[in-house]
């Protein structure tokens, strides 16, 4: 059995500060480079292979791999709570599971751009016009799933959401039309996206920290999550 013990808050703390950092280097880089701050991209000879690590619009950079490991993250805590959840709770217990999934595929939509192949699929509809329906649907159909959660936890939860789907439908809707006038290789585009992605590392982030809280850690105390089950004593060994 695996076990980490940890504190909600000093996670909060660290998960924020990395998703920061993250973003602040994707600006410099950026800046960089489509900006051509201090001529530095003459002078220096970089090309963008040099930023590409830090350019938070590429699947092959440390912000998407992070993005990706957070959803994972959140997806783990989700099969916990759905463990936790008394069998006779079955529709609340149903309600855990389908968001587990939900942020597993999200996780693999980060590093494999799933929703990049459903706009070429869509072609002249971006994939956003197809989200926002479906992102409202699933809203109404968990409000029975909110109403059932402790006060506290509902509202971080709303808050989270809309902090994610904000970034990740809303901010990302704005954003189409630098790819229809072919200005994605451009500054303004690149700052937006920083916002896009950054409101969706902080949209998940608080979903982990309102996880972990309420469950977990309700009176403050580290959190100990176990992964695996407890071998049984061998035989010979009781009393040793």
């Amino acid at each position: 059995m695996i076990e980490c013990s940890l504190r909600p808050s000093t996670l909060l703390r660290w998960l924020l500060l990395s998703g920061i950092i993250l973003v602040l280097l994707h600006l410099i880089a950026v800046t960089i480079y489509f900006g051509d701050l201090f001529d530095w991209r003459e002078t220096y000879s970089i090309h963008y292979w040099h930023i590409s690590i830090f350019d938070l619009d590429e699947e092959e950079s440390f912000g998407t791999w992070f993005s990706s490991f957070i959803l994972l993250f959140s997806s783990l805590l989700l099969w916990l709570e759905t463990i936790a959840t008394p069998a006779a709770s079955r529709w609340q217990r149903r309600g855990w599971g389908v968001l587990a999934m939900g942020f597993a595929y999200l996780s693999l939509d980060e590093v494999v751009g799933l929703h990049e192949y459903l706009n070429s699929l869509l072609k002249e509809t971006p994939w956003t016009d197809v989200a926002l329906p479906v992102v409202a649907v699933l809203g109404l159909i968990y409000i029975p799933f909110l109403l059932r959660l402790p006060g506290r936890q509902r509202w971080l939860f709303l808050l989270a959401g809309s902090i994610y789907v904000g970034g990740a439908v809303g901010v990302e809707r704005y954003t189409d039309w630098y790819q229809e006038a072919d200005l994605m290789n451009t500054l303004p585009y690149n700052l937006w996206n920083a916002l896009e992605e950054g409101m969706e590392m902080g949209g998940v982030i608080l979903f982990i920290y309102a996880l972990l809280r309420q469950r977990f850690a309700p009176l403050g105390q580290p959190t100990v999550l176990r992964v695996g089950k407890e071998l049984p004593d061998r035989p010979g060994e009781e009393g040793s």
